[in-house]
C-alpha cells in the first residue's frame, strides 16, 4: 500500500475484543447462501502458512472515506425456538451451558473418595465460572442483526498497518428512532495485503 492510501485512512478504534458469536461458521454459512458477503473483503486466501485478505475495493480509491465503510442488516431473528439463531444467539450471550453450583457439589462429593484434590477442583471451577461476565442481554424473536466493515489502519508496535474490521450488531427495532438499543456483540479484524 502506498504510504499516502495509508495517510488518508481513518485510524480504528481499539480492539475490543468482543466474540460472542465464536466462529461464525452458521451465520457467515448463512450470511454467504442469500449472498451477502462482506462487502469490502474481496479475497480470503492461505499462502505460506497463513490467511491473506485483499480489499474488493481498488486501493486508489481507498483514499475516499465511502468506499471504506459498509453497513447492512444481517438478519432478522426468528422466533425463540430451540437450535435457531435466536436460541444460539442467546445461549452465547449468557456465557455459555455452565453449570457453577452442579460443579461444586460433583467437585465435594468427589472430594470425599479422592481427598482434597476434589475439592480443590470445585473450588477452581467454580471460581471460575462464577467469574465470567455475563451479558444481561437477550435476542428476541425480530431483532435484528446489523453488520459494519470498515476499513481503516491500526498501530502495530511503531507503524499503523491496513485493517478490515467486521463488526455485529444487535438491534432492538420495537423502540423509536431515538430509543432504538444496540449492543455490539462479535468483532473480528483482519489486516489487509494490498
Amino acid at each position: 500500500m502506498t504510504p499516502s492510501v495509508l495517510q488518508h485512512l481513518d485510524e480504528l478504534r481499539p480492539e475490543t475484543g468482543i466474540k460472542t458469536l465464536g466462529d461464525l461458521i452458521g451465520l457467515k454459512r448463512y450470511l454467504q447462501n442469500s449472498g451477502q458477503k462482506p462487502f469490502l473483503l474481496a479475497h480470503s486466501k492461505f499462502l505460506n502458512g497463513r490467511w491473506i485478505y485483499e480489499p474488493s475495493t481498488p486501493v486508489e480509491k481507498l483514499e475516499i472515506q465511502e468506499n471504506c465503510v459498509a453497513h447492512r442488516k444481517a438478519m432478522t431473528l426468528p422466533s425463540v425456538i430451540e437450535n435457531n439463531y435466536t436460541f444460539m444467539l442467546n445461549n452465547r450471550l449468557m456465557g455459555g451451558r455452565d453449570y457453577p453450583l452442579l460443579t461444586s457439589l460433583a467437585g465435594a462429593g468427589a472430594s470425599f473418595v479422592s481427598g482434597g484434590a476434589g475439592l480443590i477442583f470445585s473450588a477452581a471451577a467454580t471460581g471460575i465460572s462464577l467469574g465470567k461476565t455475563t451479558h444481561r442481554i437477550l435476542a428476541r424473536g425480530g431483532d435484528e442483526l446489523w453488520q459494519r466493515e470498515e476499513i481503516g489502519k491500526s498501530r502495530i508496535g511503531a507503524s499503523f498497518v491496513p485493517v478490515h474490521v467486521v463488526s455485529y450488531f444487535l438491534v432492538d427495532p420495537f423502540r423509536g428512532a431515538n430509543d432504538r438499543k444496540v449492543w455490539l456483540i462479535h468483532e473480528e479484524r483482519h489486516e489487509l495485503s494490498m
